[in-house]
């Protein structure tokens, strides 16, 4: 079984035993004063109502998803806590066989989505098409004679002339200006990579720039001025 479902049927059980001890007044004395702490104004009867229809609900959606979902994708569950863990989570969206597929139309997602035109990529004189593999782009992008590879584009994202993003992930509104190039980082949104900027190459230089830099994966906080 994939670890994320046990974690997952793990942080069920462990929500219904909170709500039996809850209902049974058997909660430690620790734990039941972190959650008097947290709701003064809630009777512990009524948090446990609430907790067990949390509960519920979450059985309910599981059960529903199982309908329609493939073993793959059956329980999908990620902690993205850390910069990996986020980062990791994109990458499968973008691999050829993701354990969870966006594209399974007998398990729609169902979110608030921008009003924004189609994905378009162009060529551009002295640049060439622009050029797109294994990546995901969303709706108002525009790749214009630049490349992209392996990575995930948010709506508004922009990549001109002679840029290059590999393995990365792009939030909203990011530009990335002619001769720009990102490799294995996080942009959140509205950042403006410069033109000739590298960053995911020389860790030193992205540290001294302000950015967040893991073993892994470089992130740039939102509206970063380089």
């Amino acid at each position: 079984m994939d670890p994320t479902i046990k974690d997952f049927e793990a942080a069920l059980a462990e929500l219904e035993g909170v709500v039996k001890k809850l209902e049974e007044g058997d909660l430690p004395l620790e734990a039941s004063l972190a959650l008097y702490a947290d709701h003064s104004a809630v009777a512990f009867s009524d948090l446990a109502a609430e907790i067990a229809t949390e509960v519920r609900l979450l059985r309910a959606v599981q059960t529903e998803l199982a309908r329609h979902a493939t073993e793959r994708e059956h329980a999908y569950w990620r902690d993205v806590g850390t910069l990996e863990a986020y980062f990791d989570s994109n990458m499968d969206l973008v691999s050829v066989e993701p354990v969870f597929n966006l594209y399974n139309e007998e398990w729609p997602i169902y979110t608030a989505m921008s009003a924004a035109p189609p994905a378009k990529v162009v060529a551009v004189a002295d640049y060439g098409p622009g050029q797109v593999a294994d990546s995901i782009l969303s709706q108002g992008v525009v790749i214009s004679g630049g490349f992209v590879r392996n990575s995930v584009l948010s709506p508004w994202v922009r990549v001109e002339p002679g840029a290059v993003v590999e393995n990365s992930v792009l939030m909203e509104g990011v530009v990335v200006a002619s001769g720009g190039v990102v490799r294995n980082a996080i942009l959140d949104k509205n950042v403006v990579v410069p033109s000739g900027t590298r960053i995911g190459f020389d860790r030193e230089e992205d540290v001294a720039r302000g950015l967040t830099v893991s073993e892994r994966v470089v992130a740039v906080p939102k509206n970063h001025k380089f």
